[in-house]
């Protein structure tokens, strides 16, 4: 992404979970510090992955990305099919999840476990019923259902 009237580009991504909160440099090839977390981009002769330093210090692979143009909806059409029909992608697409990320602290509820990372350390537990996800989502989300 190219904030208008900026020379930087910038990679944002919302959607892919517990990772960065604030958009990386994207000509940055250097780490680059969030909070006890650091990010990285690797350029490869294909494309980009993005590297996450976690909290005991070694580096994981997040992902693969290029920046070629796509066509949308068309090139899109086939993967959408697959997540809403296939039959493990719809068992996770009907799983209630939800995440807020801070730069020192994030509050997951997944998979019927609520999930606190404070300063690396991580608190798991599960819960059991709906009325219990309803009640966490109030207290960390404001989330009403």
């Amino acid at each position: 992404m190219q904030i208008p009237g900026q020379p930087e580009r910038w990679l944002a991504d919302v959607g892919f979970g517990d990772s960065f909160t604030e958009p990386l440099q994207f000509e940055e090839r250097g780490e680059q510090i969030q909070g006890l977390r650091a990010y990285k981009i690797e350029q490869t002769s294909n494309g980009f992955i993005v590297w996450q330093r976690n909290y005991d210090g070694s580096w994981e692979r997040q992902y693969f990305f290029d920046i070629q143009p796509h066509k949308f909806p068309e090139e899109y059409e086939a993967a959408c099919q697959y997540h809403q029909t296939s039959h493990n992608q719809a068992l996770r697409a009907k799983a209630l999840s939800a995440g807020q990320p801070h730069l020192t602290a994030r509050v997951s509820l997944e998979d019927g476990r609520l999930i606190l990372t404070t300063n690396g350390q991580r608190i798991e537990r599960r819960f059991e019923s709906q009325q219990e996800y309803q009640m966490l989502l109030k207290e960390y989300f404001g989330i009403v259902l």
